[in-house]
């Protein structure tokens, strides 16, 4: 983690945000995320979808893990709790343009209404961020979920729509939480995304994370590199499966046919 940090380059003033553990249980997520969507139309790419759906449940399951048992700035409920004042911060939002927009007599709106309409404006992407954070999470283990009923052949054409529909759902989650880091990153003056990268934001002070757990995150990435090892192994077996299973569906909807030709 040192190294990345230092690939980035420091940053002057800076204090540490994110340790290593979060950050890469992050990074695991958002890879198998994309490359099992790419991958999710492409049948000779289903060992690949199927690795990476699972590497993603078990990047969720791990973080909410580390949020239980790790150190007090990795714990999620405090950073998920402004998600249940979302609609409010967007009634407050609206209330706040709706006065700057019409000043009284035509007067020119004065610093406080403007301060108000900021600040507001800072709390609901706040709002907004852990709403989408609390949403990627849940519909990751319900995605995840919904494929491996589908993979057990339970649920049939609902399964399969389900999976569909929740992998494209979590696609628009993710843009929108994009979204809203890049509005906070215009709002505060600097690039809020690199945190995840650096574990580092700009700002003078003390680290509010100590302690980076560099330790822990190796171990995390050589247990992803591990499972992806072993399912590459297993890859050339799993085609061959799902070679068979494909030439006897349509072997047998050719018999089923048969009778109905001879009629």
């Amino acid at each position: 983690m040192a190294a990345m940090e230092q690939a980035v380059g420091p940053v002057v003033g800076s204090r540490r945000m994110v340790d290593a553990p979060t950050r890469v249980l992050h990074a695991v997520l958002a890879v198998s995320f994309f490359g099992a969507w790419l991958s999710a139309e492409a049948e000779g790419w289903r060992t690949l979808h199927v690795t990476l759906g699972y590497t993603a449940g078990a990047a969720v399951l791990l973080r909410l893990l580390w949020a239980a048992l790790g150190p007090r700035h990795a714990r999620l409920l405090p950073r998920l709790r402004p998600a249940w004042t979302l609609p409010v911060q967007v009634l407050e939002a609206a209330r706040a343009g709706l006065g700057r927009a019409r000043p009284a007599g035509g007067v020119s709106p004065a610093a406080g209404p403007a301060g108000a309409t900021g600040a507001s404006g800072l709390r609901l992407l706040g709002a907004l961020h852990a709403a989408t954070v609390a949403a990627l999470l849940g519909a990751t283990l319900l995605t995840v979920a919904s494929g491996w009923l589908n993979l057990q052949g339970a649920g049939g054409e609902v399964a399969e729509e389900l999976h569909e529909l929740l992998g494209n759902g979590m696609l628009a989650l993710v843009g929108l939480h994009l979204a809203g880091l890049i509005a906070a990153s215009v709002h505060a003056g600097h690039n809020r995304l690199l945190a995840m990268l650096t574990g580092r934001l700009p700002g003078r002070g003390p680290d509010l994370v100590r302690r980076n757990h560099a330790g822990i995150a190796l171990v995390l990435l050589a247990t992803v590199a591990a499972f992806w090892g072993w399912r590459a192994l297993q890859a050339p077996d799993e085609m061959v499966v799902a070679y068979e299973q494909q030439h006897e569906h349509h072997h047998g909807a050719g018999e089923a046919a048969a009778p109905g030709e001879e009629d």
